[in-house]
C-alpha cells in the first residue's frame, strides 16, 4: 500500500529497515523484500503489444513521480517527455491515474498467448519480452542444498534479458543504481553477526 511499484510484489521482513533513495518519501513499509515478478500475457500483434508495454511503462512512472518517486533516466529526451505528460497529467485525480495502472494487466488476458513480458522490468521491450514456451516447461535445480523449479531451457531465457550473465562486468561498471539511504536489520543485527 503507497507504493507506486506496479506490477510487482514485496514480501516484507517485519522489524527491519532498507529505504532505498529513490522511494524515501513513500509511506510504506520498507522492511527487507523478496521481490515476486510476475509475467503478463501480451497481443500477438507486435505493435498492439509495444503500445501495450510502453504505454504501461509511462502511466507507472507518471504516477510514480505523483506519488512522490525519483527516477534516475539516462535520456534527456526521455526525461523531458516523461515530464511533459507527467504535467498534463494532473487534469486526471492521483487516484484515477493510480486504480487505472493498477489494474493494467487486466486489460489484456490470454492463457494461451504466444508472448508474455515482464511488465515491471527496468529494461526494454525487446530483454523483457519472451515466447510462452520458454517458462512453460520446468525442471529443478539445486541451490544451496534445496530444489528449485526453473524454466526448461533457463539458460536461453537469461541470455535473453541479461545477455552473458555468466560474466561479471568490469569494476567500474559494477554500479548499483538503486541507492540505499538507511539499513537496520533490527532483531536479525545479531544472528547475522554470529554467522
Amino acid at each position: 500500500k503507497g507504493c507506486a511499484d506496479f506490477g510487482i510484489a514485496r514480501i516484507r521482513l517485519n522489524g527491519t529497515h532498507f529505504v532505498e533513495a529513490h522511494r524515501r518519501n513513500l509511506k510504506i513499509h520498507n522492511g527487507f523484500f523478496v521481490e515476486i515478478l510476475p509475467y503478463d500475457a501480451l497481443p500477438e500483434n507486435d505493435r498492439t503489444a509495444k503500445w501495450y508495454y510502453y504505454s504501461f511503462k509511462y502511466l507507472k512512472r507518471i504516477v510514480g513521480l505523483r506519488m512522490g518517486y525519483k527516477y534516475k533516466m539516462s535520456s534527456i529526451p526521455k526525461r523531458i517527455f516523461l515530464y511533459v505528460l507527467t504535467f498534463f497529467s494532473y487534469i486526471f485525480p492521483l487516484k484515477y491515474l493510480y486504480n487505472k495502472v493498477n489494474n493494467y494487466h487486466k486489460k489484456y488476458v490470454n492463457p494461451d498467448s504466444e508472448k508474455i513480458f515482464l511488465k515491471c522490468g527496468a529494461y526494454n521491450y525487446k530483454k523483457e519480452t519472451h515466447s510462452r514456451a520458454s517458462v512453460q516447461k520446468l525442471e529443478t535445480l539445486e541451490f544451496e542444498g534445496k530444489q528449485y523449479p526453473v524454466p526448461n531451457n533457463y539458460d536461453a531465457f537469461l541470455r535473453e534479458e541479461y545477455g552473458d550473465y555468466m560474466t561479471p562486468p568490469p569494476p567500474e561498471k559494477q554500479i548499483n543504481p538503486c541507492l540505499v539511504e538507511s539499513v537496520d536489520f533490527g532483531p536479525y543485527e545479531e544472528y547475522l553477526k554470529n554467522k
